[in-house]
């Protein structure tokens, strides 16, 4: 019986070079796959978060901001968080309160996290809440009534070194049961 690496090989690949980013190795190796996943677009916003945050790391500001906020724009809650704590920290783009508050509400707010039942993180939404006035909490909060996700669709050609990367040979044979006609559902009535 083949493994699931070996019935989906494309998404093992995807898997491992974002847990790898994720846990901060950021590599040129685990870069190029990630970059190639998120060329893709959307529905591979998680590859576009961790590429954002690995170019932070390595010191491209502006290119991993415009990664955060290509998935951060689609809905990608990761991604909203985190551009909510880079516009309050300031270390990669000028500390922008209205801005951070702005990513904050949205990631809290988000209906992905809402239907999972998952608990947002606040540890960024009480920094920006000791912080933030009236005034720029309102006008944050008016930014985003007319908010709907939005997503990035690349227009450039991907380098093909990198595109090579995320391009994975399928199995030459999938695993099928020798007689289909052997395994039929029981009739329950």
């Amino acid at each position: 019986m083949p493994t699931l690496a070996e019935l989906d090989p494309s998404s093992s690949l995807y898997a491992s070079a974002i847990n790898k980013a994720g846990k901060g190795e950021c590599s040129n190796e685990v870069l190029d796959v990630i970059t190639c996943f998120a060329y893709r677009g959307h529905g591979y916003e998680g590859a576009q978060t961790v590429l954002g945050q690995c170019d932070l790391r390595n010191g491209k500001n502006e290119e991993g901001v415009e990664w955060l906020k290509r998935a951060a724009n689609a809905g990608w809650a990761d991604a909203q968080l985190s551009l909510s704590r880079v516009y309050f920290e300031g270390t990669h783009v000028p500390k922008d309160i209205s801005q951070a508050a702005r990513w904050d509400l949205l990631y809290q707010r988000n209906p992905a996290l809402i239907s999972l039942g998952a608990t947002p993180d606040r540890s960024v939404n009480q920094m920006i809440s000791r912080e933030i006035s009236a005034s720029e909490f309102e006008a944050a909060n008016a930014s985003l009534v007319n908010w709907r996700p939005s997503y990035w669709t690349p227009s450039g050609k991907l380098d093909a070194r990198v595109e090579e990367t995320c391009k994975v040979s399928n199995r030459s044979q999938v695993y099928r049961p020798v007689d289909i006609d052997k395994y039929t559902t029981p009739d329950p009535y």
